[in-house]
């Protein structure tokens, strides 16, 4: 019984973190599709159809890479 308890209370906290995160995001519009999608990070791919996108004029037209939302680049 303290086994469940203790993974309500972290999924409660798990979710409680990811809704904190999706608050701070910038939506935009997907020049491929035209929809509504949110950028968390300094590169994100669109919900829908995988475009990748950026709002740093400095990845502009570069490829996609995840590493370009880590702080410290290697």
């Amino acid at each position: 019984m303290l086994l469940g308890l203790l993974s309500i209370i972290a999924s409660t906290v798990v979710y409680f973190w990811i809704g904190m995160l999706s608050t701070k995001t910038v939506q935009v519009v997907c020049p491929n599709c035209g929809k509504h999608t949110k950028i968390l990070g300094r590169v994100d791919m669109c919900m829908y159809c995988k475009e990748p996108l950026t709002l740093d004029p400095a990845l502009e037209g570069r490829e996609f890479d995840e590493k370009f939302n880590r702080k410290k680049q290697s």
